[in-house]
């Protein structure tokens, strides 16, 4: 017996918009890593004698660094590259500067940010490299946990489908999707769930309650439930199909009835549909991005700052790579080219990370068990 019948996920990616300008969850959690990123570095670079200067100075590389690796990384690991339409990164590399369209990727992020943090260590401080990635890393790990908090706003990098009574049905996601398709038509598209559970083939899906606020000038009741029968549900189905790794909702047969209310003179379509639960992957990422930091940040605070060089470093990279391989498990792919590899990108692009992370783990202990003797 379900525990609970999942959970309907319905978080609008925006807070909100004036005109065509928007201000979104994930822009605002990303910077908001920067910003009480840039207080714990003080706190920490204080315990060594460094001032305020000096850690705005490294903040600054951080998020040139972080910026330009997020969105190179997505663009060299991920693409597309070229495609017969042109519209490839390669083909028009204007469009790699457009980061509205979306696309950063979290190692190249890394990689991003490890090359601006040895520029600040050659030009700037005194101290080892280490030293430095130690405390970026206590930084780094609560960044990591509010952007992937933003990717859950975003309804994006999803898991697969799953029983778990903790997975998440993207409802929000799959009323834009069809609002967008048919905007022509349609003002609004919503879906609730309903505590029934229907289970095909192994996998249990949530009865759900769409409605389709028609606009002004389509409001022929015969007319809009043929709509819905010929258009929105073919195009669900179509979308299902060709997108497996993107749909939230799905029809097993056709509706038995489409009912109609009254929506400020609007014509209001009601039909049935199913939710399909999905693994919150990102959310697991999240937390597991803040423990880590709780771990860090107490490890360094207790310490006065007196940990050996490598000691964070080491264990940011070994719990955030050694998870990230195993949560890809229950991600869908991100892109096409991942399907029918036996590992998806992100799992091999964090075994270097975890290996590396292996390596000053064991050292950084081999030291300090050295100096203890």
């Amino acid at each position: 017996m379900q525990l609970f019948n999942f959970i309907t996920w319905q978080a609008n990616p925006e807070i909100f918009s004036i005109g065509s300008f928007s201000v979104r969850w994930y822009g605002l959690l990303f910077a908001l890593g920067f910003v009480v990123g840039q207080r714990i570095i003080s706190r920490f670079f204080k315990y060594s004698g460094y001032d305020e200067k000096m850690v705005d100075s490294f903040v600054i590389y951080s998020v040139i660094g972080t910026v330009v690796g997020a969105r190179l990384g997505h663009v060299l690991f991920y693409g597309p590259h070229f495609t017969p339409d042109g519209t490839g990164y390669f083909d028009n590399p204007l469009s790699i500067l457009n980061l509205r369209e979306g696309g950063l990727a979290s190692h190249g992020a890394l990689i991003g940010l490890l090359t601006s943090t040895y520029l600040f260590y050659k030009y700037k401080i005194k101290e080892s490299y280490l030293w430095i990635t130690d405390r970026l890393a206590i930084t780094v790990a609560l960044a990591g946990c509010f952007i992937r908090f933003g990717n859950l706003m975003n309804s994006e990098i999803i898991g697969k489908p799953t029983n778990s009574p903790t997975a998440f049905v993207f409802a929000k996601d799959a009323a834009s999707n069809l609002q967008n398709h048919f905007e022509d038509y349609v003002d609004d598209v919503s879906i609730a769930a309903t505590d029934e559970i229907r289970t095909e083939k192994g996998q249990e899906y949530v009865k759900m309650n769409a409605s389709i606020v028609f606009k002004d000038e389509f409001q022929n009741e015969v007319a809009c439930e043929k709509y819905v029968r010929e258009h929105v549900i073919p195009y669900q189905e179509r979308f299902n199909a060709s997108n497996a790794d993107r749909s939230h909702i799905t029809f097993f047969e056709a509706p038995d009835a489409i009912t109609f209310t009254n929506n400020d003179g609007r014509k209001e379509a009601h039909f049935t549909t199913y939710g399909i639960p999905r693994h919150p992957s990102q959310l697991y990422e999240s937390i597991s991005s803040f423990f880590v930091f709780v771990l860090l940040f107490y490890l360094m605070d207790k310490s006065k700052g007196k940990l050996p060089d490598g000691l964070s470093t080491g264990i940011f990279l070994t719990v955030v790579f050694g998870l990230r391989f195993v949560y890809e498990i229950f991600k869908e792919n991100q892109v096409d080219m991942e399907e029918g590899w036996l590992l998806n990108m992100g799992q091999i692009l964090s075994i270097p990370s975890l290996l590396f992370g292996l390596f000053l783990l064991f050292n950084a202990l081999k030291k300090q068990k050295e100096s203890a003797q």
